[in-house]
């Protein structure tokens, strides 16, 4: 398995790291653990034996503290559903 700096993975004990060096194809050094749902900076190393997988974004989320750069946030939008937008102008313009 090939590791990735930046990417995050989950092994059998349930827990997600992200890799910070890949050591070799069996392991990788990391700066930041998801652990009993808690994220912490913590520096340790994974080896394959834990039955690792790439984990996504999306399902790390819930423990990613609001400031955390993988943290997906939501897009803002002054528009709505059911808003008639008019591009003919120079600018957009919106009702409701």
């Amino acid at each position: 398995m090939e590791f990735i700096k930046g990417k995050w993975y989950y092994n059998s004990s349930r827990s997600y790291a992200r890799c910070d060096k890949s050591v070799n194809s069996n392991s990788f050094d990391y700066n930041e653990v998801i652990s009993g749902g808690t994220h912490s900076t913590n520096i340790g190393s994974w080896g394959h034996h834990n039955a690792m997988r790439e984990a996504s974004l999306e399902e790390i989320q819930q423990f990613l503290p609001d400031n955390h750069p993988d943290k997906i946030k939501p897009i803002e939008s002054k528009f709505e559903i059911g808003d008639i937008i008019d591009t003919d102008t120079n600018g957009y313009q919106y009702t409701s």
